[in-house]
């Protein structure tokens, strides 16, 4: 009775440490790694969850800055188009400046077209000076047209002049002067100094007798009559070299 007691509690007690041996070294490791694999599939869905919310703003801010691109390139459009348009539109542009020196009493008396000549002087001076303004020009050439006039202006007075060379420097369009040529008429300054001499000679006949009077009023009718038969001349005339850029196609 006591053996077979003593035996079945042998067993019992070998097969629990058995079980429990078996439980600490096969089950628990498992459920160790089931355990590990499950945090790891946890994280790894909220580093996905992240992730894409992280790609839905990227595309959020890349269409953002794709619109910002769109109307900056449709602003740099315009601007571009009122500085550097596609077509020269050169009556336009003269007849919109021609218009301009009417209101200011600036005359356009001519514009001339300047034909571009390539320049084959052989002065080895200046061979890497030039080689180098030709690269430019080669350069500038390729992006822009470039149309080159020679206008002439007249005026009475000098301020107009001064003012419409301001308002042809201040337009929007890309453009240059590169030469200006400034003088006074000379028979305009002969009419004054012989004008002037005539009111000198006018004044010292009236402080004489009355014969004198007489004598210088005919005089000075007879040079009335000769400085109205000057012809009518502008004092001030101005020759401007300006070249016009446009867009190249």
């Amino acid at each position: 009775m006591n053996k077979t007691f003593i035996c079945s509690l042998i067993g019992a007690t070998v097969i629990c440490v058995g079980f429990t041996l078996f439980y600490l070294l096969k089950i628990l490791p498992v459920e160790q790694n089931i355990a590990y694999t499950q945090s790891t599939i946890r994280m790894y869905k909220q580093t996905v969850v992240s992730n894409q919310k992280a790609i839905l703003q990227n595309k959020k801010d890349l269409e953002a800055r794709k619109k910002q691109i769109q109307r900056e390139e449709a602003l740099g459009r315009k601007v571009n188009r009122s500085i550097l348009p596609l077509h020269p539109d050169i009556e336009k542009f003269f007849t919109s400046i021609q218009e301009e020196a009417g209101d200011l009493g600036v005359t356009v008396a001519s514009i001339e077209k300047v034909q571009q000549s390539s320049d084959t002087s052989s002065n080895t001076g200046n061979n890497k000076a030039k080689k180098s303004s030709r690269k430019t020009e080669r350069a500038l050439q390729n992006l822009l047209t470039a149309n080159t006039y020679t206008l002439t202006l007249n005026a009475d007075r000098e301020l107009p002049l001064l003012t419409y060379i301001g308002y042809l420097e201040s337009r929007k369009r890309l453009l240059t002067i590169d030469q200006l040529n400034w003088q006074q008429n000379p028979d305009t300054q002969s009419a004054a100094s012989s004008d002037s001499s005539t009111l000198q000679q006018g004044s010292s006949d009236t402080s004489g007798s009355s014969g004198s009077l007489s004598s210088s009023g005919t005089d000075s009718s007879g040079t009335s009559d000769s400085s109205s038969a000057v012809p009518d001349q502008p004092q001030y005339t101005a020759t401007l070299t300006m070249t016009l850029y446009s867009a190249k196609k």
